[in-house]
């Protein structure tokens, strides 16, 4: 008699091994993207940072009450004269996905960024 194929035992018992690689392996790849989330809202703050600081630091005549408080969830360029539509020049992307952007001002000469993702996380480029 010949047996070909696997047995209804072997089977579940390949079934029960996945199963169990999946509930070890599942909470650590929604850690790593949420880090990942974190880290992308943080690079989207410092971008905006620098870009309102660089033309703060290149135009003297501007203070930070020139832009006030700027919503920096759309992609955007800032000029000497205020926050614009983007056109290539020095500004930033949108941010990411489904998070709100804010940039306050810190002082006469600087900016502070905060990015709030969906889930409530803050990050922040002070």
């Amino acid at each position: 008699m010949d047996k070909s194929g696997f047995t209804l035992i072997e089977l579940l018992i390949a079934v029960a091994i996945i199963a169990a690689l999946a509930v070890v392996l599942l909470p650590s790849y929604r850690g790593a993207t949420s880090s990942t989330d974190t880290r992308r809202a943080q690079l989207h703050a410092q971008s905006v940072r620098l870009a309102l600081n660089t033309v703060l630091a290149s135009n003297p005549q501007l203070t930070s009450s020139s832009f006030g408080t700027v919503d920096c969830t759309a992609a955007q360029d800032v000029t000497t004269t205020g926050v614009t539509t983007p056109n290539g020049g020095n500004g930033w992307d949108a941010a990411p996905a489904g998070a709100r952007c804010v940039a306050s001002p810190l002082n006469t000469r600087s900016y502070q960024v905060s990015v709030t993702l969906p889930d409530g996380t803050i990050a922040s480029a002070p």
